[in-house]
């Protein structure tokens, strides 16, 4: 009535595109600061350690037992 007409044109078309933008960057955010590797590297603090030198904190710890030890240890010496 007032001359409002259709307004903005292309506000239909430029709002979704804004969205889909800032969910991406966001996203892109969250990659780039957590990294490839996701949370299991955070947490671990990716410190490099070997198989075996886990194993070994993990039984220095009292993590886990002494068969449960052994066993694995055998495991990993008979991979090498």
């Amino acid at each position: 009535m007032h001359g409002y007409g259709w307004g903005l044109a292309f506000g239909w078309f430029l709002v979704p595109l804004f969205w889909i933008a800032l969910i991406a960057l966001i996203a892109w955010l969250v990659v780039k600061f957590v990294g490839p590797g996701g949370l299991k590297d955070a947490k671990r603090g990716d410190r490099g350690e070997s198989a075996e030198e886990i194993l070994n904190r993990r039984y220095a710890s009292g993590e886990i037992d002494t068969a449960t030890y052994e066993e694995m240890k055998e495991r990993l010496v008979g991979r090498r």
